[in-house]
């Protein structure tokens, strides 16, 4: 089953956005404040974030590679810090080395990690990935319209963003057994539906596009497409039967009205009967995901 944490988060060509990201994640993930060293052009002195908390630093060195991360840039990366940093923290203490890289989780680098610790190097060497990063920035609403405003449209930013799967899910479900979905389902339009439906349907229409507009960071997973893929469907399905029924004079209910041969009322009945038959098999695969 596909969850949120399986869709990336297209990475940032912009090396200074990409410490900005480092940044937010450090600061959240560490709970500490982590602060840029120097500006453009000025000496970093191997660090690229700094947090000092009592002469106890947790550095960190960001590296937007693509491609790949090796185990000869974190030798490189370790040996400018061992032999520059202490010029900026003097007699300072680093407790942690974060390495920050735009890669995607490498097993191999993990495991060359652990090795480095396991020999005692003075202090903890962490390795964050482009994984953990667009993970933390999709959990947090905040992050994810500081750095991805596209996925946050005029609509949904008044509303709570949704981030993962299953909530999306629970509210849909909650959205359809609260305007009562399975009992617009059950009414024949042949006989007659109650009115109080067709309203119940306009606000299904309303509440599931708004939970769509929350949930676009999901766009791709199976959970959004299906949604919106039922979503579509009821829209067709309604104005189909719009075509086909009138509200009947007592205005109580809505009633097929077409003055046509039996073929003609056939298809329509079994076109209704496939709109359903639709519906429900859509919002089977929903709750089996």
């Amino acid at each position: 089953m596909p969850s949120i944490s399986s869709m990336i988060l297209p990475q940032t060509n912009n090396p200074d956005e990409f410490e900005e990201m480092v940044k937010s994640y450090c600061s959240s993930n560490y709970r500490k404040i982590f602060l840029k060293v120097g500006r453009k052009g000025q000496k970093q002195y191997g660090l690229d974030l700094i947090s000092d908390y009592n002469g106890n630093f947790s550095i960190a060195q960001c590296k937007n590679y693509i491609g790949g991360i090796k185990k000869e840039d974190i030798d490189r990366i370790l040996e400018k810090i061992n032999s520059e940093s202490y010029e900026l923290i003097g007699h300072g203490k680093i407790t942690t080395v974060i390495i920050a890289t735009g890669s995607r989780t490498d097993v191999e680098i993990q495991k060359y990690i652990i090795a480095i610790n396991n020999n005692k190097p003075g202090y903890q060497v962490d390795i964050i990935f482009w994984d953990d990063i667009s993970s933390f920035i999709k959990s947090s609403p905040n992050e994810l319209k500081k750095f991805y405003p596209q996925y946050v449209n005029s609509t949904s930013s008044r509303y709570e963003i949704i981030t993962d799967e299953q909530t999306m899910r629970l509210k849909f479900n909650d959205i359809l057994f609260k305007k009562q979905f399975l009992n617009i389902l059950k009414e024949d339009i042949f006989c007659g539906i109650n009115v109080q439906y067709l309203s119940l349907g306009d606000e299904i229409e309303q509440e599931v596009q708004k939970l769509l507009d929350q949930s676009q960071i999901l766009s791709g997973t199976q959970t959004y497409e299906l949604i919106n893929k039922l979503f579509q469907i009821f829209d067709s399905w309604r104005c189909f039967q719009g075509t086909i029924s009138q509200i009947l004079p007592n205005g109580n209910f809505a009633k097929y009205f077409r003055n046509v041969n039996d073929i003609e009322r056939q298809e329509d009945n079994k076109k209704e009967s496939q709109y359903k038959s639709k519906l429900r098999e859509l919002l089977e695969k929903i709750n089996t995901l």
